[in-house]
């Protein structure tokens, strides 16, 4: 038990410093790119293409990074300028990350360990806001308990008809009766014999 808390607070404490990490080093939400000492900037998260000429815009980087692998084998006539070429490839536009195949079962933990852990400090608002809510549904979802018991009436009509069968000396159910039942005898032709 001692060994859970221990790891809890050290997961805390870990969310803690990267949360202060990232307020000490925020990220830009807009994107922009400087090309040759001109700057093209995009608000709302959008990934210009750094080429002049074309100016796409994108709404994911993967799609940007599409965009400018197919133009590097062959470029068109908007994407020829060698200095942007090596910018593009400067700045890391380009850059593709892989997940290391090497790695021991205890390192692929910890990678996912520290993945979650990013997870959980970046969307803990919403992660919070789903726990309350589904919080709010199963509480709406529980049976209501009302001041008074409902009875069972079932069982109270069992114990009303025992009570009325020891007054009346009928033999209950756990009270077995025998009945000698006299059978006629058929004959081949389905009358009865005497």
């Amino acid at each position: 038990m001692a060994e859970v808390t221990d790891e809890l607070e050290r997961l805390a404490s870990e969310a803690i410093n990267y949360q202060q990490q990232l307020s000490q080093n925020p990220q830009p939400t807009d994107h922009h790119y400087v090309v040759t000492g001109i700057e093209y900037q995009s608000s709302d998260t959008k990934f210009v293409c750094p080429f002049p000429p074309c100016s796409r815009e994108y709404k994911r980087k993967d799609l940007l990074k599409r965009h400018l692998t197919t133009l590097l084998a062959s470029p068109d006539e908007n994407h020829r300028d060698q200095g942007i070429w090596d910018h593009v490839r400067d700045s890391g536009i380009m850059t593709v990350y892989t997940r290391p195949r090497n790695l021991t079962q205890e390192q692929k933990k910890q990678r996912r360990k520290e993945s979650n852990l990013r997870h959980r400090v970046k969307y803990a608002a919403e992660l919070k806001e789903k726990r309350n809510r589904k919080r709010r549904v199963e509480k709406l979802l529980e049976p209501k308990t009302v001041g008074v018991q409902t009875p069972d009436w079932e069982a109270e009509a069992r114990q009303n008809a025992l009570e009325a069968a020891a007054s009346m000396q009928i033999p209950t159910p756990a009270e077995p009766v025998h009945v000698d039942v006299v059978r006629p005898r058929v004959g081949r032709r389905g009358r009865t014999k005497q």
